[in-house]
């Protein structure tokens, strides 16, 4: 019989699903639909534009045609005065301006990685929801500055500013949001907040078509939906229960908690009582109590580990410790003698370690294919509003593929989405050249598995890290993940001299992605996400379903992790 600490029989007091966990994720999904935007928002505001060569030959005003076509020592260039985009302005239709388009997409998700490798971090000292109000607050500012640039230099030097500070959104929201939902309904209502991204992207046509006049007032739109994110996450987003019961917040806990349950009409009188040490943070240290059955619920829920995996004060040690090996307890008595975790943790073992490569690799690739999909869109014959948002809604159908996870489990779900993705990529560039028509029916195809692997992952790594170093985890990987967004956008510009550079190189991240998966990679279906350091070593360590046996006062009973 599985043992629940004080604060998951609080929680279950609370409501776990109730109205106000719905209103947390409506904000949630709102929140997704708005970082969808700024996601593609370049592919408008730097769309394309006709124009031609002027010269001493040639009159501007004579113009009646464009021939599209960059001459070396020509005086200026001018443009079709429709659409509006800064590639007009700027003079960026040749020399190095192809370049300095696909930078201003990369800067900001180099931003996005920059903020991943100590936002994540400051999240788990400071507060999910109080770093989200300080970044947006500061992602309001930039964005709203973003209409007044000048010239080129300045915009990627801008989006560089807003990448950082987004990240917050796409992460941080979303950790707050799973902790406050029951882990038996985490895994769709994660996949169903993440997959309406592709309605933000959307958006993002839909606004680029209507204000296609000024690229300009598109940025500004942009930033007043930002402006309704902020105020919906001040006075809607509760900080996390769990975070602040790991920290040892035990009052400002409680105080949440009412709140919360005075919107789910539920009778909360207070945290069912268990002993704090001086700096009011639950005691996870047998040796506080006499009762055997309460030293093993403490150590399998608390933040602070026990001083090591084989000096629990009781004979269930003796069952405990075959199923760690040498380099287990290595790990676990290192990282426990600190004070607090830190990365390093998260690849404190060799199985640890092979893990998280894995999902570095697979984020990064699943995240330059997915959105080199996205901005390559150019490249695809037809109305560039309408394919960007036929490959944005394709999106939606994802969360029924990957409603499969719940059945089969998160791995082959992941297998079968990496698998088909990369095939698809494989074959666009052979549809290309015979079958042309064929070739936005295979890139959607791509594009709904690549949203699935990304969307799944997200719902995925959470599972896997422990409570004090999930955010943490979850960073690390979007940073890897940046790294193929910040890229995407150059491979796809290597399509000017083959259509076969681009897929071929996302088929083959794809398929080096599906094998380090079937290898490395661990089942979290029906599995509790864990609470500590050492219960996320016995996860990867023990890849399939892991039993521990732990007596009670009467006959041993078996506990799953």
């Amino acid at each position: 019989m599985e043992a629940e600490s004080p604060l998951e029989q609080s929680l279950q007091t609370v409501g776990m699903f109730g109205r106000a966990q719905f209103i947390i994720i409506l904000v949630g999904v709102i929140v997704q639909i708005y970082i969808g935007w700024p996601s593609i928002v370049s592919v408008f505001v730097a769309i394309d534009v006709d124009f031609q060569c002027v010269n001493d030959t040639l009159d501007d005003a004579n113009i009646t045609k464009f021939d599209n076509e960059c001459v070396n020592g020509c005086e200026y260039y001018v443009y079709r005065s429709t659409p509006s985009s800064m590639v007009s302005d700027f003079d960026l239709a040749c020399g190095n301006g192809p370049t300095l388009v696909s930078t201003a997409n990369s800067a900001f998700w180099a931003g996005f990685m920059l903020s991943c490798l100590f936002m994540g971090t400051l999240a788990d000292m400071f507060g999910r929801r109080t770093v989200s109000l300080f970044t947006c607050f500061i992602y309001c500012i930039a964005s709203s500055l973003l209409p007044f640039i000048q010239n080129i230099y300045e915009f990627i030097a801008m989006r560089f500013v807003c990448g950082m500070f987004h990240y917050p959104l796409t992460c941080v929201v979303f950790i707050l949001v799973a902790e406050w939902v029951d882990k038996e309904k985490f895994g769709k209502i994660g996949m169903s907040t993440a997959v309406v991204f592709g309605l933000g992207e959307a958006l993002a046509a839909l606004m680029g078509y209507l204000l296609r006049d000024s690229w300009r007032i598109q940025l500004g739109a942009m930033t007043c939906f930002l402006v309704l994110v902020l105020i919906l996450i001040f006075f809607f987003l509760p900080e996390s229960a769990k975070w602040l019961y790991q920290t040892g917040h035990i009052h400002e806990c409680e105080k949440v908690m009412r709140k919360v349950s005075r919107i789910n009409g539920t009778n909360f009188h207070g945290m069912i009582h268990s002993e704090t040490n001086s700096d009011h943070r639950p005691i996870t240290n047998g040796s506080q109590h006499d009762s055997s059955a309460d030293e093993m619920s403490n150590i399998f829920v608390s933040r602070s580990e026990p001083s090591s995996p084989v000096s629990y004060h009781y004979d269930a040690s003796e069952k405990l410790i075959p199923t760690l090996d040498p380099q287990v307890i290595k790990a676990s008595t290192t990282i426990e003698e600190k004070e607090k975790p830190n990365v390093k943790a998260l690849f404190g073992t060799r199985s640890s370690c092979f893990l998280m490569l894995t999902n570095l690799f697979t984020f990064f690739s699943s995240c330059m294919v997915y959105f080199g999909l996205a901005f390559g869109v150019s490249s695809i014959s037809g109305n560039i509003y309408f394919n960007s948002a036929l490959l944005a809604l394709v999106e939606l159908p994802a969360w029924f593929v990957v409603l499969s996870m719940d059945y089969v489990g998160r791995k082959p779900t992941l297998l079968f989405c990496l698998l088909v993705c990369s095939i698809a990529c494989t074959c666009i560039p052979i549809t290309n050249q015979y079958v042309p028509s064929l070739s936005i029916v295979i890139a959607m195809v791509g594009k709904l598995l690549a949203t699935g692997a990304f969307d799944l992952l997200f719902v995925y790594i959470p599972e896997q890290s422990p409570t004090v170093l999930r955010t943490t985890g979850l960073s690390i990987c979007s940073g890897a993940a940046r790294i193929g967004t910040i890229i995407g956008p150059y491979v796809i510009q290597a399509g000017s001299i083959s259509d076969y550079i681009p897929y071929g190189f996302f088929a083959l991240c794809g398929y080096i992605s599906f094998v380090l998966c079937v290898f490395f990679q661990v089942e979290t279906l029906n599995r509790g996400m864990p609470q500590t350091i050492e219960q996320y070593y016995l996860l990867v360590q023990n890849k399939r379903r892991l039993r521990i046996e732990e007596p009670t006062s009467d006959d041993d009973c078996d506990r799953d992790i």
